[in-house]
């Protein structure tokens, strides 16, 4: 039997990472942490590593200029997962995931070799995007600060058949300059 309960605010009941079904973090053998959405868009989280900080578990080890960085927990890198499917870096380039569309991440701790095939004993990291929600809805966040940082973010959603068919639409743009003269990150995404 599979239920979905609804879910509000920073505290989520069920995970998806450790079973790929809605099962509650109550009812798994191994600890769970989950940062939710509600949470990353309290605190203007822009950059996918920044997600960790609010880890009890998980490091970052940040770099600047374009160096790749990484996340370390109990000691290894840790991986990390997109919807289930392994986020790699793009050999030496620093790879960029937008967090507009993230809904929430879930930290897996311990030996996931059951779920995630080979990997490292620590745990795993995954990053769930959002879905329809049945709903018809529209919200547009702008935001502004140091370094010439400029963002915009559209998030719209309505249903065509009641129970079987919505559909969701996210944009965003952003653009801001570094510490380091001639440093500039823009970006346009749409899902």
């Amino acid at each position: 039997e599979v239920s979905a309960d609804s879910e509000f605010g920073y505290r989520k009941l069920s995970t998806v990472t450790t079973s790929r079904v809605g099962v509650p973090i109550l009812n798994q053998p191994l600890a769970i942490e989950v940062i939710s959405g509600e949470l990353l868009k309290d605190f203007s989280v822009t950059e996918d590593l920044a997600v960790f900080r609010s880890s009890s578990s998980a490091t970052v080890i940040e770099n600047d200029v374009g160096q790749a960085n990484t996340v370390t927990m109990r000691g290894f890198d840790m991986p990390r997962y997109f919807n289930g499917v392994r986020y790699s870096s793009a050999l030496g380039i620093t790879p960029y995931l937008v967090v507009d569309n993230i809904d929430r991440v879930e930290i897996a701790k311990g030996a996931q070799e059951l779920f995630y095939g080979n990997s490292t004993p620590n745990g795993v990291a995954n990053y769930i995007t959002k879905k329809p929600q049945f709903t018809t809805a529209t919200s547009l966040q702008v935001t502004g600060g140091n370094f010439n940082y400029g963002k915009a973010v559209l998030d719209t959603q309505g249903v065509i058949r009641e129970r079987e068919i919505a559909w969701r639409l996210i944009s965003s743009y952003y653009s801001r300059d570094g510490r380091v003269n001639n440093q500039h990150r823009e970006m346009t995404f749409l899902a």
